[in-house]
């Protein structure tokens, strides 16, 4: 509990836990969300505690604890160029910390607009857009230079548990409480295609790259 472990999977050498390289320490309250940035030197956590870490996946250290949600952080993702990190969290707010410049301010953006807890967020290719799903049932794309939120997308019946942008940054896929994945063209503004067959709630969804 409250612990993150780094698992050895290309030198694969059974099921007793050997292949468990690390054991990141330090959260106090459960860990909802982690994610490597693009090169895999680091790890960003979101946890129940309210806080979000960054640690060095070679030394398995804690390097940085940003504070600033009033709630527990449900996701967390790197920006492309690994020196931000993106945060959702039940108080209802998207979060952009600045990970790398030494500013007394981490979090230098705070997006608004959700009426209920953030439960998944993501950037695009290039980070210039956020896309946020939240239980209020809608998902927002934000524009990160004008700090705003720019389409707020609709149609799910239920909470979005996970949202994701296409490799191109043309679409956003959204699973749900609803049993349904929906996807949205965001360029020509305009629901395309809902997909059914799952039989209880989406919690993850991806597009391949």
């Amino acid at each position: 509990k409250n612990k993150i472990k780094i698992w050895n999977v290309e030198n694969f050498r059974g099921d007793d836990g050997t292949n468990c390289v690390s054991t990141l320490e330090g959260h106090t309250d459960e860990v909802n969300s982690v994610a490597f940035n693009h090169i895999g030197t680091k790890i960003v956590s979101g946890s129940s505690d309210k806080t979000i870490r960054i640690w060095r996946v070679g030394t398995g250290k804690c390097i940085l604890k940003l504070e600033g949600h009033k709630a527990e952080v449900t996701s967390v993702a790197f920006h492309p160029d690994g020196i931000q990190v993106l945060s959702g969290s039940a108080d209802e707010t998207v979060r952009i910390w600045d990970i790398v410049n030494d500013v007394d301010d981490k979090c230098i953006l705070t997006l608004n607009g959700h009426l209920e807890q953030v439960n998944s967020v993501a950037f695009n290719y290039d980070g210039a857009y956020v896309v946020s799903g939240s239980n209020d049932e809608t998902v927002r794309v934000w524009d990160v230079v004008e700090k705003r939120c720019i389409k707020s997308l609709t149609g799910h019946s239920g909470e979005i548990y996970s949202v994701a942008f296409s490799p191109d940054g043309m679409k956003v896929i959204a699973g749900s409480e609803d049993t349904t994945i929906r996807i949205w063209d965001i360029v020509e503004n305009k629901w395309a295609h809902s997909l059914y067959g799952h039989s209880d709630a989406v919690t993850s969804v991806a597009f391949n790259h």
